[in-house]
């Protein structure tokens, strides 16, 4: 499952959820998988969506195209 977000808010909320669980920022400053999208938005691979809100799951997709 991905998330879908512009680039900067996808590196806060990558960032964001690492510290949330507890990663010590120097080893892990992100929690899931970036992927590049050809339009400049960035797609976080967020497994099945555990530590999103309600809101991020919504809008998440299953494929990328």
């Amino acid at each position: 499952m991905y998330l879908i977000l512009e680039s900067i808010e996808a590196n806060n909320r990558n960032v964001a959820e690492a510290i949330r669980r507890n990663c010590d920022m120097v080893n892990t400053r992100k929690w899931w998988r970036e992927i590049e999208l050809e339009d400049g938005r960035v797609a976080l691979d967020v497994e099945d969506g555990e530590g999103l809100t309600d809101a991020e799951l919504e809008t998440c997709v299953d494929e990328l195209l």
